[in-house]
């Protein structure tokens, strides 16, 4: 599978499992080219499937979002919001892998 299709399917996963929610900003290209490590063009060609799918809406110098475009009117999620969240997500995924791991 190409990695525009990979990382794709990774943000389709994300945004079903509910760890991206509707109005959710997803990464940039910049921070998909970070996190993949694969070329700008690899980035805007999973961010334009997503797209094409309705899966998310781009708003321009603002960036991509979960939703289909009909959901714009709602806000998307502040810089600090999604910050926010991000780090409640990582304190629960921790807290869960520490109460399934035995003491020691």
């Amino acid at each position: 599978m190409p990695p525009y299709q990979q990382i794709a399917r990774q943000i389709r996963e994300d945004i079903q499992a509910g760890r991206l929610a509707p109005g959710h900003r997803i990464p940039s290209e910049t921070e998909l080219r970070n996190q993949y490590g694969v070329c700008r063009m690899t980035a805007r060609r999973a961010i334009a499937v997503l797209r094409a799918e309705g899966a998310i809406y781009t708003v321009q110098a603002e960036g991509s979002f979960v939703g289909p475009r009909s959901a714009r009117r709602h806000r998307p999620l502040r810089r600090s919001d999604q910050v926010a969240a991000d780090l409640r997500e990582q304190i629960r995924t921790a807290w869960s892998a520490a109460r399934a791991s035995p003491p020691r």
